[in-house]
Order: C-alpha cells, then sequence, then structure tokens
C-alpha cells in the first residue's frame, strides 16, 4: 500500500531509538500467512561526523540495504535488479554509485577504470542537490515491494546537514511512494527542522518522561508487588531519574 512516515519526538534519553529499533523483528520475519518480509535499514546522525560528511547517514542506510538486497535469495535479488535496471537510467545508477559503491557491485557492474574522488562526490553534492534527492526517491521507489517493504529508520535527525534533511523532505512527501514505512526521530519539533510539510500519512509520536505514576506501576510490576507497596521506592526512583 502507500508508504507511511512516522516521526519521534523526545528528549534524549527517553528510549526513542529502542522503541523504534524494537520494529525490527517484525518487518524482516516473514509472515507464514502472507510469505513477505522487509528490510529494515537504520542509520544515525552524530553531530561532528555531519559537519564533514554530507547525507552521511542517508550513504549509510542506502549502503546496507544494497548488501541485504545482495544477501537475499536469488528469486528476490533478481526481482530488485530488474527493477533497478527498469526505473533507473544507467546515467542515474552511475550517479548514486559515486556516493553508494556497493550499489555498482549490487548490479555486477564493472569498477570504474579511475576511482572515484573526493572532488566527483563533492560535485554531487553542490550540483546535484535536487537531482540526488529524486534518485533517493527512485532507489527506494524499485526496491520496495509488496513482498519486500522497507522500513527505512534516520535517528537524531537533528544533527542531520541541511542536505539529508532535504532528502527526509522528499522521500517523506513522495506521493508514488508505496511500501515504505519511512521513521525520523530526533529532539525537538517537526517545525524546527521543517518535517511539518511532511505528507497527510504520517504519524507523530511525542515520547515523555514517565510520571510518578507510571513508574510506580512499573516497579509494581517488575517486581510483583502491589503498587501501594511500591510507592515510596518509585519515588525516590522518580526523583532521582525526572522519569527518564
Amino acid at each position: 500500500g502507500a508508504s507511511e512516515v512516522i516521526l519521534v519526538m523526545a528528549p534524549e534519553g527517553t528510549g526513542k531509538s529502542r522503541l523504534v529499533e524494537a520494529l525490527r523483528q517484525p518487518v524482516t520475519t516473514a509472515s507464514k500467512s502472507s510469505g513477505r518480509d522487509g528490510y529494515f535499514v537504520s542509520a544515525k546522525f552524530e553531530q561532528s561526523r555531519s559537519k564533514k560528511e554530507v547525507y552521511s547517514a542517508i550513504v549509510e542506510t542506502f549502503t546496507d540495504l544494497c548488501l541485504l538486497i545482495e544477501q537475499g535469495d536469488d528469486e528476490s535479488k533478481s526481482r530488485v535488479l530488474d527493477s533497478l535496471s527498469m526505473q533507473l537510467e544507467a546515467h542515474e545508477i552511475d550517479t548514486l554509485s559515486k556516493l553508494i559503491p556497493d550499489l555498482r557491485r549490487l548490479l555486477g557492474w564493472p569498477e570504474p577504470s579511475v576511482g572515484y574522488s573526493s572532488i566527483d562526490q563533492a560535485t554531487i553534492i553542490s550540483q546535484g542537490f535536487v537531482k540526488f534527492k529524486l534518485l533517493c526517491c527512485k532507489f527506494l521507489s524499485a526496491v520496495a515491494s509488496e513482498e519486500h517493504p522497507i522500513c527505512c529508520f534516520l535517528d537524531d535527525l537533528q544533527w542531520a546537514d541541511e542536505a539529508s534533511l532535504e532528502v527526509f523532505r522528499g522521500l517523506a512527501s513522495d506521493p508514488d511512494s508505496k511500501h515504505v514505512l519511512l521513521i525520523g526521530a530526533f529532539r525537538g519539533s517537526e517545525a524546527e527542522l521543517g518535517l511539518d510539510v511532511c505528507r497527510q500519512n504520517c504519524t507523530s509520536i511525542r515520547l515523555n518522561d514517565l510520571s510518578l505514576s507510571a513508574v510506580n506501576d512499573l516497579i509494581s510490576s517488575l517486581i510483583d508487588v502491589d503498587v501501594s507497596s511500591t510507592h515510596d521506592l518509585s519515588e525516590v526512583i522518580h526523583q532521582k531519574t525526572n522519569g527518564n
């Protein structure tokens, strides 16, 4: 069906990354009734790295996706290769492979006689800003299918460079995208990152610190004691952790 977008907003340490990672097993495990199993790829933006490497987490997720396809069964791999060949022109694949070398290997293309340099990559970044965003959309559309949907998780978007955020916005607002679940986690709000422009099929989840009552319920459940007996302990834990 149509692709979906989930934005997870929470302060540091509230477990947003762990919450999303809980999707990995159900996404990648084939359903006995449908025979479908998906690809789960994720990457985290890092404050220091994003200043030096544009598209760092985007490239990492797409590289992982290429590896997962390569490790899959022959039938699935053949379908993806045919789809990529039909939906992307040779020069578009060549452009993508300058930032994602594993794509060339996946397709069985020979390595370029002259290796790509940092100048080639800088050209893509400076001159192909809009083009790269469109190619990312086409790449995911070519790979994702009803039998093999994709869950793409990009964490710590607050550290992402502007070019990567533009790619995320493009993926999130692509009207032709199907069978993709795009998840972004970050501190702050959608408006601060310009993500309030995401399309209608977008769900926003805001995680907050646990209240004293919630902490008490959790402690009570963990040690199997009535909530009336764990209140004092829960109060001390809540004061020390602020519910985080």
